[in-house]
């Protein structure tokens, strides 16, 4: 839920309560910064607060993107670091014993807005 004010603004945003167990990552490059299910949020430690900075991961409703959390496990979620990029896994945020049967890695490429993500390898959507 969020309030908005009368120009458009958001004023303040109130996420629901966490999926069962708990969730999320924090980002090993950088303490206060957090990843949860395709949003990435700034952590106020002193003041005990938060606040959504990113939406970078949407699951397309038809599964043309290879998101559905269906087939993948999850949203790209653990962020991983490796020459001078960004990557993500959903490979730890399905059932605890089992693990997951499918892990997807993505790419964040600067300039690609929420949606624009492409697994790795992934099959393409539409002409070449």
């Amino acid at each position: 839920m969020s309030v908005w004010s009368p120009d458009g603004q958001l004023v303040r945003a109130f996420y629901g309560p966490s999926e069962y167990g708990g969730g999320g990552q924090l980002d090993s490059q950088e303490a206060n910064r957090f990843f949860y299910r395709g949003m990435e949020f700034a952590l106020d430690r002193e003041h005990g607060t938060d606040h959504l900075t990113t939406v970078f991961s949407r699951p397309q409703e038809d599964d043309a993107d290879g998101s559905s959390e269906s087939h993948t496990n999850g949203l790209p979620e653990y962020p991983l670091y490796a020459g001078g990029h960004r990557y993500f896994t959903n490979c730890f945020n399905s059932n605890p014993t089992t693990g997951t049967p499918f892990a997807m890695l993505w790419i964040e490429e600067k300039g690609v807005g929420p949606g624009g993500w492409q697994p790795l390898g992934g099959r393409q959507t539409g002409p070449s």
